[in-house]
C-alpha cells in the first residue's frame, strides 16, 4: 500500500509533527498492531477505552476499578489522574500495574499535554465508530466476498450521497461548530489574557473565579502551534475556551 499510495510517506506539513495525518483507536489485538505498523509506519496507533475498561473489569476487581478508566482517558489534568491511579491500586494494585503497563500516548489525554507532537485524535477515545460501521455492513458481512464488496460500495456511496445533497449548499463553519465556539466565546468574557513573550504568540490564560474560595485556573497557550496546556486545542484541533479567550481579547 505504501508504494501504491507514496503520499503516506510524506512529512507532516507541521516539522513538529514527527507522524502523519491518520489516528487509529483498535481494541489493542496485537495482529492489527503490526499490520498498523506495516502499512501506516509514521500514523499513530491509541487503544480503544472501552476494551481497556472491559479487561479491567473481567480480570482486575470489576466495575469497582473499571469506573475510573474512562475518567484517566479523558482528563487532561495530570493531577486528577494521579488521583485517579491512587484510588485504583486502592481497589487493586494488580488493575494499576495493568493500565500503567499501557503506552501512555495509546490512551490517555494526559499524553497531548506532555507530546504536543501527537496527531488529534478529536476527542474519539473508543473505537465506537467502527462498530456502528460494522453493524451498518452486518447483513455484508454474510454475503460471499464479491457480493459483499459491491453491498458495502452500495451503502457507502448512497450515504456519501445523501450527505453531499444535504450540505451542498453550506458554507464556513458547520452549525454545530459554530455553535460550540459561539459558546465558548461566551463563556470567556472575563478571561485575562496576558503576553508572555513579544512577537512569538505565547499568551498565559487566567479564567473567571465564579465561586468563593476557588482558586482561579490559568493555562498558556501557543497561538502560532495551535497548543494550551489544557490539551484540548491541539487534541480536537479547535480553540479550546482559553484559545476563544485570546480571541476574544484581540477582537478588542
Amino acid at each position: 500500500l505504501n508504494r501504491a499510495c507514496p503520499k503516506l510517506k510524506d512529512a507532516h506539513p507541521l516539522r513538529r509533527v514527527t507522524f502523519n495525518k491518520y489516528t487509529f483507536i483498535s481494541d489493542r489485538d496485537k495482529g492489527l498492531n503490526q499490520a498498523l505498523q506495516e502499512v501506516f509506519p509514521r500514523n499513530h496507533v491509541t487503544s480503544c477505552a472501552i476494551h481497556i475498561q472491559r479487561n479491567v473489569t473481567t480480570k482486575f476487581g470489576g466495575m469497582r476499578v473499571a469506573q475510573y478508566v474512562g475518567d484517566i482517558c479523558k482528563t487532561y489534568s495530570m493531577r486528577q489522574e494521579d488521583e485517579f491511579f491512587s484510588k485504583i491500586e486502592r481497589l487493586s494494585a494488580s488493575a494499576k500495574e495493568y493500565l500503567l503497563d499501557i503506552p501512555s500516548k495509546e490512551w490517555r489525554s494526559t499524553e497531548w499535554v506532555r507530546s504536543t507532537n501527537l496527531p488529534p485524535r478529536y476527542g474519539i477515545t473508543s473505537s465506537n465508530i467502527s462498530e456502528s460501521a460494522n453493524s451498518m455492513f452486518e447483513d455484508a458481512r454474510n454475503l460471499p466476498w464479491l457480493d459483499c464488496i459491491d453491498s458495502i460500495l452500495d451503502k457507502l456511496s448512497t450515504r456519501i450521497s445523501g450527505l453531499r445533497l444535504e450540505n451542498e449548499d453550506k458554507t464556513g463553519v458547520v452549525p454545530r461548530m459554530q455553535e460550540v465556539l459561539q459558546k465558548r466565546f461566551d463563556s470567556c468574557a472575563g478571561f485575562q489574557v496576558i503576553e508572555l513573550e513579544e512577537g512569538v504568540a505565547h499568551f498565559k490564560v487566567i479564567r473567571s473565579v465564579y465561586r468563593p474560595g476557588e482558586r482561579a485556573r490559568v493555562h498558556h497557550i501557543d497561538v502560532q502551534n495551535k497548543t494550551c496546556s489544557c490539551g484540548k486545542w491541539q487534541d480536537f484541533q479547535s480553540p479550546c475556551v482559553d484559545g476563544m479567550a485570546y480571541f476574544r481579547h484581540e477582537c478588542n
